[in-house]
C-alpha cells in the first residue's frame, strides 16, 4: 500500500522523491525511536536552561560591577580623607585633618619653640616673615584643593571678614572642602559611565554568544527533523516567475 504526500507539498516531491513518514506510534519500536533523540532533548534543554538564566540576570557582569564598586570605595575614603574639619571633636586640637593651622600657630608655647628653633638672633622682622612663610606653606598643603584666588577676591570685597587669620582659613577650608566634594562627583560619574560602557560590552558580547548558541540548536533541531523524516529536505529558493520555488531532494 503506497503513502499519499500530504496535500500541498511540492510538485518537485512526485517523483524520485522518498515518501513522507508518520510520526512512529509510541510501541516498542517507537520507544526505542524517541530514546534515540534524548541526547538532542538534552542539549536543547540545557540551552534552553542557560538562555533562561542569562535573560534572569540581566546580562550583567557581576566581576564588572565588583570593580567598578571598588573604584568608588576607594574614590570615598580618598574624599574621606582630604575633607578638613575645622575642629577635631575630641580632645585634640589639631590632627592630620581637624583643627585649624591659625589657632595652632597662635599657641604661645609654639610660637616661643619657632622663635627658640629658627631666629636665634634674627632680626624680629626676620623672624616674622619665616612664620608667615610657614603659616601660608602649612594652609598650602592642608587647603590643596581650595581656589585660593577665589579666597582672596572674597577677602578684598569683604576686608573687615578676613582680619582674623582664622577667618581667611576657614574661606580656605570652605573651598577645600567644596572642590574634594566635586572632585568625588566627578570620579563616581566617571566610574558609572565606565560600568555601563564595559556591560554593554558585555552585554553584546553575551547575545552574539546566544545567538550563537540559537544557532547551533536550530541546526541540531533541523538535523533531528531531517532525520526522522527519512532523510527529505527541502530549500526553497527565489523564483523569476512564481517568487519562490521549494526543492526536495533524498540526502
Amino acid at each position: 500500500m503506497s503513502e499519499e504526500f500530504p496535500s500541498g507539498a511540492p510538485a518537485s516531491m512526485a517523483s524520485g522523491v522518498p515518501r513522507w513518514r508518520r510520526t512512529p506510534e509510541p510501541t516498542a519500536r517507537g520507544l526505542q525511536f524517541y530514546g534515540s533523540t534524548m541526547p538532542f532533548c538534552k542539549s536543547f534543554f540545557t540551552a534552553g536552561v542557560f538562555v533562561f538564566t542569562t535573560l534572569s540576570m540581566g546580562c550583567r557582569s557581576q566581576a564588572i560591577d565588583e570593580q567598578a564598586n571598588l573604584e568608588r570605595t576607594v574614590a570615598r575614603e580618598r574624599a574621606t580623607g582630604d575633607t578638613v574639619f575645622s575642629t577635631c571633636g575630641d580632645e585634640k586640637k589639631f590632627g592630620p585633618n581637624c583643627g585649624l593651622v591659625s589657632r595652632k600657630l597662635a599657641d604661645p608655647d609654639f610660637r616661643t619653640k619657632f622663635r627658640d628653633k629658627y631666629c636665634g638672633e634674627v632680626p624680629e622682622e626676620q623672624c616674622q616673615t619665616l612664620f608667615q612663610r610657614m603659616f601660608d606653606a602649612e594652609l598650602a598643603k592642608r587647603y590643596f584643593a581650595a581656589d585660593v584666588r577665589a579666597v582672596v577676591i572674597t577677602c578684598d570685597l569683604h576686608p573687615t571678614e578676613c582680619d582674623d587669620p582664622a577667618t581667611y582659613e576657614r574661606y580656605l577650608l570652605q573651598s577645600h572642602n567644596q572642590h574634594v566634594h566635586e572632585r568625588l562627583a566627578r570620579e563616581e560619574t566617571a566610574i558609572e559611565d565606565a560600568r555601563e560602557r564595559a556591560q554593554a560590552q558585555y552585554q553584546h558580547k553575551t547575545w552574539e554568544g546566544v545567538h550563537a548558541m540559537a544557532r547551533a540548536v536550530g541546526q541540531l533541531v533541523e538535523e533531528d527533523r531531517f532525520r526522522r523524516e527519512g532523510g527529505v529536505k527541502c530549500r526553497s529558493y527565489p523564483d523569476v516567475f512564481t517568487g519562490a520555488t521549494t526543492y526536495c531532494e533524498r540526502r
